[in-house]
């Protein structure tokens, strides 16, 4: 458990009055308490009196060995017991101002309206997100493993990649080669011909012929943190006239973006250098997403590197570069790198394999 990120979290919530907070199961818990809790349908909270900075999870006593050692005050309850009962116990003055994440069920909201009644009620997103977005040295080592372990998966799946292959089938390749070497694989979508037309298809029994596109999308985790890369290729010499000048358009606007994207400079300034390389090339309207996303215990958090963001990038900031053009019922490209302003304020890109898109 980090008790630094506590006393940060707990003084900015003691600036805006309040008295307690609740965090469920997620990446916020994650981030505080190091360790990943997942308990399902089953209750749990982790509790926050600012007042005091007391802190403490409740959590179903099959998980307790998740968080015995970490240095924690808790409350683990076996299926026979009521856990709300000691959650009456924690705060025992007037509770006047709660605050929750934005995801906490509504379910656990009415529970705690019918402990305390009525409070004013806000959320902590913002505050825990801001202090998220600023990566620690150990949290980018760890996004960099992640990285270097898709790429070694998708070097291994270029090997396999046939014809007649389905995308189910690539999808099984690299997700076993992320386990393999010692990755958790999260998103994978295989994106065959005119799937790759639209950015979030993920992946089906469609079967590879001669002159496809074929865009590989993978993220997977080490230690809970994201890599999120992606590459796209041919398969042979390319069915639509029009690939390599997309290919080209689509890589140039990548590492333009990447090369504006300084420590200082805005998020939507970087957004704004892909987005009019690809529009004087008269393909605006067919780049229909954000360049991208920051990363870290989530695979999209902040920063986000979009229009009309205007958030500063800092030292500690991670975030992907993942221009497109998607032309619809054809094909599209996608080329999606990490990167990272370092302590010494320097642009580094985390990835390096930039393998020939031609499949033969």
């Amino acid at each position: 458990m980090n008790i630094r990120k506590i006393k940060t979290i707990a003084n900015r919530l003691k600036d805006r009055e309040v008295d307690l907070a609740f965090i469920i199961p997620g990446p916020n818990l994650r981030y505080i308490l190091g360790v990943n809790i997942e308990t399902y349908e089953r209750f749990c909270l982790l509790y926050l009196d600012t007042n005091n900075e007391d802190v403490g999870i409740i959590i179903p006593k099959l998980d307790e060995l998740k968080i015995k050692d970490i240095g924690i005050n808790y409350f683990a309850y076996s299926d026979s017991e009521n856990p709300l009962e000691f959650l009456k116990r924690i705060v025992k003055d007037k509770v006047k101002k709660i605050a929750f994440e934005e995801r906490m069920p509504i379910k656990y909201f009415l529970i705690l309206n019918n402990i305390y009644g009525n409070f004013e009620y806000t959320t902590l997103d913002d505050i825990i997100y801001e202090i998220r977005m600023i990566k620690e040295e150990e949290e980018i080592d760890n996004i960099h493993r992640a990285v270097k372990i898709i790429e070694a998966a998708l070097k291994e799946c270029e090997e396999y990649l046939s014809e007649d292959m389905t995308e189910n089938e690539i999808a099984s390749i690299l997700y076993k080669e992320i386990l393999r070497k010692g990755g958790v694989p999260k998103e994978i979508l295989v994106q065959v011909a005119e799937h790759s037309s639209i950015p979030h298809w993920r992946h089906s029994d469609k079967r590879i012929k001669r002159g496809d596109v074929i865009v590989l999308d993978v993220s997977a985790t080490y230690k809970d943190y994201y890599g999120d890369l992606t590459r796209t290729y041919v398969f042979g010499t390319p069915s639509n006239n029009k690939f390599y000048e997309i290919y080209n358009i689509v890589k140039e606007a990548h590492d333009r973006a990447i090369e504006s994207a300084k420590e200082n400079e805005l998020a939507s300034d970087i957004d704004n250098v892909a987005r009019k390389f690809i529009s004087e090339k008269g393909y605006a309207k067919y780049f229909i997403h954000r360049t991208g996303h920051g990363l870290g215990l989530e695979v999209h958090e902040e920063p986000f590197i979009v229009e009309n963001d205007n958030k500063k990038l800092n030292k500690g900031m991670v975030f992907t570069i993942e221009p497109g053009i998607y032309l619809p019922n054809q094909f599209g490209v996608r080329l999606e790198s990490d990167v990272v302003i370092d302590y010494q304020g320097k642009t580094k890109v985390l990835d390096e394999y930039w393998p020939n898109p031609v499949i033969k």
